[in-house]
């Protein structure tokens, strides 16, 4: 092989080098920016879900707000009606917002309405004497009304003292025997 063939066989593997090194820095290139794409799409799909989560929040914020309201029924008495499960976050969301309105209002009765409470647990009765000893503090008595047999037997089924508790405060099966009970209780 004379030397112009061999220059020319190595500039040929030169071209194809060339060539290549091209192609894999084009490569290179695409697939750097497909990871900056796949990554401003993973930003963006991080900023919608948190925004997502935001709005989840803010409407659970809503509906636990929505579903804890204090109204005031005669002069002096306020009606809770509890709607829905209480658990732990939400009794202690709902006994702040009876003792504030109470507080704010000088009630001297609360009616708590537990007929909306379609299941309950064992922390139900520790949650009913909460509320009553908190609103006796401030001042005010608590009637119960509304209970379903299942939330009787629970309620008996706890500690010996929330039992007592439970068993020390006014209780009436409907909301008007409650009212009735309650108006009585004001005029003393």
């Amino acid at each position: 092989m004379n030397d112009s063939t061999e220059l020319f066989a190595v500039q040929s593997d030169l071209a194809r080098c060339v060539e290549e090194l091209e192609r894999e820095r084009a490569a290179r290139r695409a697939a750097e920016g497909l990871a900056e794409e796949v990554s401003l799409a993973h930003a963006t799909v991080l900023d919608g879900l948190e925004a997502a989560k935001e709005e989840i929040l803010a409407a659970k914020r809503e509906i636990m707000r929505l579903s804890n309201l204090v109204f005031p029924i005669w002069p002096s008495v306020l009606l809770m009606p509890v709607i829905g499960r209480l658990d732990v976050e939400r009794s202690d969301l709902l006994c702040q917002t009876v003792v504030e309105e109470a507080a704010r209002t000088r009630a001297r009765v609360v009616i708590l309405d537990v007929s909306g409470v379609p299941a309950v647990d064992q922390d139900i009765a520790y949650t009913l004497r909460r509320f009553d000893e908190t609103l006796h503090i401030i001042g005010s008595q608590m009637v119960l009304c509304g209970v379903r047999p299942e939330l009787a037997q629970m309620a008996m089924g706890g500690e010996h003292d929330t039992v007592s508790a439970v068993l020390r405060m006014p209780v009436r099966r409907t909301l008007s025997e409650a009212l009735r009970w309650a108006i009585k209780a004001t005029r003393t």
